[in-house]
């Protein structure tokens, strides 16, 4: 299993984990999730949309959503 599939697992269940708790809308498709590698090292190992892609299906904030 690659750490990219691992990592999108890791995403599916916590999201599903925080929404079911009401801390996060529950409106999410993982499909329009993307997992990348940054091209520059100084900014992590992996990379993610999940905050953008979660606060524009749900009019939110994507800024508060990803601080929240």
């Amino acid at each position: 299993m690659s750490i990219i599939k691992n990592f999108r697992d890791l995403l599916e269940e916590s999201f599903l984990s925080l929404s079911k708790e009401k801390k996060i809308p529950l409106l999410f498709e993982q499909n329009n999730i993307s997992i990348s590698v940054p091209r520059d090292s100084n900014h992590g190992d992996l990379a993610t949309n999940a905050a953008m892609v979660i606060a524009r299906m749900n009019s939110i904030n994507p800024v508060e959503f990803a601080n929240s």
